[in-house]
């Protein structure tokens, strides 16, 4: 059943999207758990993950050990200000290179200016930042080859983004900052894409790693091929892959998948639900299931009707930013990884509410 909680020796990965979102939970050790990413129940307006860890019956108080947000799109942030505000003894991990209007909310909370014209007053980051200043802790930034977790032998260590992008970003926010006039507050500063500079992450433990692709591309030789030439997190045994950016040819590097990713590995995406023709396309698919006999999708691409929403529920998406997506969006599914921890174990597959076989997806 869905509310069975893992055994104590037992490792567990469980991904959820859409219906407008990803988000991602391992269980590392005998009771710790790390979040990535999150992703709104449509229908509750609440965190996803941290409504299944509370149905499992998770100490997230405690036992939540790390958030990551491994980039700043909506659709990996939703409800992620519920996760921090639940998990008091977690550490929050977020990448350095974010956006310049991000920066300058960062900037108002744990610096001394004040009225920067382009905070950003109303969104998942300032409530994020807003919680962990309240507690006297600051957010952790994130470049490659970092250890962010290690419980009981089991590691979490981010591959990406790498110090050529990330020095990117310093010098281009440098002459932002140089252009930001105090009165207007409409000035437009944003550049970049997040997926660049996403947070790839390599769980390791006795026999096996998991290897969370977030929305990292591989664009201008930057992204999996800078990790493959210049990460020394030692990559072996991948048998989980979190495939990234929802499938998309531009997140596809074939030495990866030549050298880092076996064929019986298990694969997993969530779909993205906007736009006209959103990853993964049918010829994705194809491309993924060349390389894998063992493919998952969170949801299928086709649209699923939700129940109408009520009460609150439609104000807190439109202030979000997702009006009535509950609608039109794939109905939310999850995908749950579970093997014992000793070597040699093998894994099950459980596939709730929207998730298929990649296969199924378009059907």
């Amino acid at each position: 059943m869905l509310t069975d909680p893992p055994d104590v020796d037992e490792i567990e990965v469980s991904v959820f999207g859409p219906s407008f979102g990803e988000g991602i939970l391992v269980k590392l050790g005998p009771t710790q758990w790390i979040a990535v990413d999150s992703c709104n129940n449509a229908v509750t307006a609440r965190s996803k993950p941290l409504e299944y860890l509370q149905q499992i019956k998770v100490n997230v108080e405690k036992d939540l050990v790390a958030v990551v947000a491994t980039h700043w799109h909506r659709d990996h942030i939703g409800g992620i200000s519920d996760l921090v505000s639940a998990a008091k003894a977690a550490d929050f991990f977020c990448p350095l290179s974010f956006k310049t209007k991000e920066f300058m909310t960062f900037a108002e909370l744990f610096g001394p200016g004040k009225g920067n014209p382009i905070l950003q007053r109303s969104s998942e980051y300032l409530r994020t930042l807003q919680i962990l200043r309240n507690r006297n802790k600051c957010p952790l930034f994130v470049g490659p080859d970092r250890l962010l977790v290690n419980i009981s032998g089991a590691t979490a260590h981010s591959l990406s983004p790498n110090d050529a992008l990330i020095t990117q970003f310093l010098a281009g926010i440098s002459g932002d900052l140089c252009r930001i006039k105090q009165d207007d507050a409409a000035v437009n500063v944003d550049r970049g894409d997040p997926n660049h500079t996403a947070i790839a992450i390599l769980v390791g433990f006795e026999d096996c790693q998991i290897l969370l692709g977030a929305d990292l591309e591989e664009q201008h030789s930057f992204g999996w091929s800078t990790i493959m030439a210049t990460s020394k997190v030692t990559r072996s045994g991948i048998q989980l892959f979190k495939i990234p950016h929802h499938g998309s040819s531009n997140a596809h590097h074939q030495p990866l998948w030549d050298h880092d990713i076996p064929k019986d590995c298990l694969v997993v995406l969530t779909p993205f639900s906007s736009g006209t023709n959103p990853p993964p396309t049918r010829v994705d698919v194809d491309r993924i299931l060349a390389h894998s006999t063992h493919a998952y999708s969170a949801a299928r691409a086709r649209s699923t009707s939700a129940p109408k929403l009520g009460g609150g529920v439609e104000k807190h998406l439109e202030a979000e930013g997702i009006k009535n997506r509950a609608q039109r969006e794939p109905k939310m599914g999850h995908v749950r990884f579970r093997r014992k921890r000793a070597s040699g174990s093998t894994w099950s597959v459980e596939r709730f509410d929207n998730a298929v076989l990649l296969k199924d997806i378009h059907t």
